[in-house]
């Protein structure tokens, strides 16, 4: 099995616990991790690149900072580019069909500010109903949507909390890898 994990973070020097998350999956073999922010600072997407590194995997992860009830911009402009024009005629299915799409979402606030308070003004939608775009492309294109690995909190997460979701990332990703790949010898 082939993993595509792309990271879509602005500041991921920054991040203490994208960079812990990485640094496990780094250690799967499966695992081949893709900085969108690295490769294209200036947003101009190679399209037809991206298109043959999907092409090349068997479960596409997205991972990335919860900024503003949204993913970070390059996020959304590598979908638009490489995602959206693939989709030629609703008759015909889209190349990704049947690839699993995974979230990995972190957070700098904690899970309670995604959960909807009567009286609350400021606390209107869950996390789920926030990711209903992502959902929805992953149905448009035919594509499994995973269950979400989410921290939440990450502003507030110790030394020992950092080690113990990148722990729990890890066994989620092996997991994922052990479920979707079939033994050599067919059985």
């Amino acid at each position: 099995m082939k993993i595509l994990l792309l990271i879509a973070h602005p500041y991921l020097h920054r991040s203490k616990m994208n960079a812990a998350l990485l640094a496990s999956a780094a250690k799967l073999p499966e695992v081949e991790i893709f900085d969108l922010y690295e490769t294209y600072p200036d947003f101009y997407i190679d399209a037809t690149a991206e298109r043959n590194r999907l092409m090349r995997t068997d479960l596409l992860i997205m991972q990335f900072p919860f900024y503003w009830y949204s993913a970070p911009a390059l996020l959304k402009e590598w979908q638009d580019r490489v995602i959206t024009p693939t989709r030629h005629s609703p008759d015909v299915p889209h190349p990704l069909a049947g690839k699993p799409l995974m979230l990995t979402i972190t957070t700098g606030q904690r899970l309670e500010s995604y959960l909807p308070q009567v009286g609350d003004s400021q606390r209107l939608h869950t996390m789920s109903q926030l990711l209903s775009p992502l959902k929805q492309l992953a149905h448009h294109c035919g594509m499994p949507l995973l269950q979400p690995f989410t921290v939440h909190g990450c502003r507030h997460l110790t030394l020992t909390d950092l080690q113990t979701h990148a722990k729990r990332y890890q066994n989620y990703l092996q997991s994922l890898i052990d479920q979707y790949t079939i033994p050599a010898d067919g059985q």
